[in-house]
């Protein structure tokens, strides 16, 4: 895995509460570097989204969650796409992954992580990657979208939003789905999902694109959606080899992983 286990020793301190605290008193804003393979990444992140924000960087970054088997993590040359980009924690290091040959297609539809997005795209120099600050929806409609306290939990779906924290306001965004993304963009070596409940009618919504997709990542929020589901529409869908993971830190959030290898 491309993930530097000693970067949890650098989370251990964002995780106090002392300097949680102490950081939300004097900066709106904190730049973090994390190790990566054999580099390092940066971001900009908001001080009033910790320490959840810290979580989500564990997450990502230093347990690997999307990076568990190698059929699942971008190489070079890939062409990823990442719905459900949040600030840029997966998008930043599929785009060092896959390199100055390959791309990476990044949705988010939260304007406040899509601002920071940018920021860290510019950051770290990611010139591969393009963003899309859309919904991914089951619809082509504009859309309400339920944005959190903690940016990265906004969803579609109000009630799942509400369950982790709350509504802080509502936000009218366009969505597109992922079939017409798929159509738009052509094969892609991975596709990353994080939509905060809509994995089901998203990907049923594109059973029939999803061909286009070698392989794919699903995180999947077990109070909306059931884990079984999707694994059976991605088996119906040609996923071949299938493994669901589930982390013991986080039990109501289930990653499944397929490939048609």
């Amino acid at each position: 895995m491309p993930c530097k286990y000693a970067a949890r020793t650098i989370l251990k301190l964002y995780f106090t509460e002392l300097y949680s605290r102490v950081v939300k008193y004097f900066l709106k804003h904190l730049i973090i570097s994390i190790p990566f393979n054999d580099t390092t990444l940066r971001f900009l992140i908001p001080t009033k989204w910790v320490p959840q924000i810290f979580r989500n960087l564990d997450h990502v970054l230093v347990s690997c969650d999307y990076f568990k088997l190698a059929y699942a993590t971008p190489k070079r040359g890939y062409i990823v796409l990442d719905i459900g980009a949040f600030i840029g924690f997966y998008t930043i290091a599929a785009a060092y992954l896959v390199g100055k040959e390959g791309k990476v297609y990044a949705v988010e539809p939260n304007p406040e992580a899509v601002s920071l997005l940018i920021t860290n795209i510019k950051l770290n120099k990611a010139n591969n990657v393009r963003l899309y600050p859309v919904a991914i929806s089951d619809r082509n409609k504009v859309l309400e979208l339920y944005i959190g306290y903690y940016g990265a939990v906004s969803s579609i779906i109000g009630e799942h939003t509400s369950k982790y924290g709350g509504i802080e306001r509502i936000h009218k965004v366009k969505g597109i789905t992922l079939s017409t993304l798929l159509k738009h963009i052509g094969i892609i070596d991975v596709l990353k999902i994080d939509i905060e409940g809509l994995e089901d009618r998203v990907l049923r919504e594109a059973k029939d694109e999803l061909w286009r997709v070698r392989n794919i990542v699903v995180e999947i929020h077990s109070d909306v959606v059931n884990a079984y589901d999707i694994e059976t529409l991605l088996h119906e869908a040609g996923f071949t080899r299938l493994v669901v993971y589930t982390a013991s830190d986080m039990p109501e959030q289930i990653i499944v992983y397929g490939t048609r290898a």
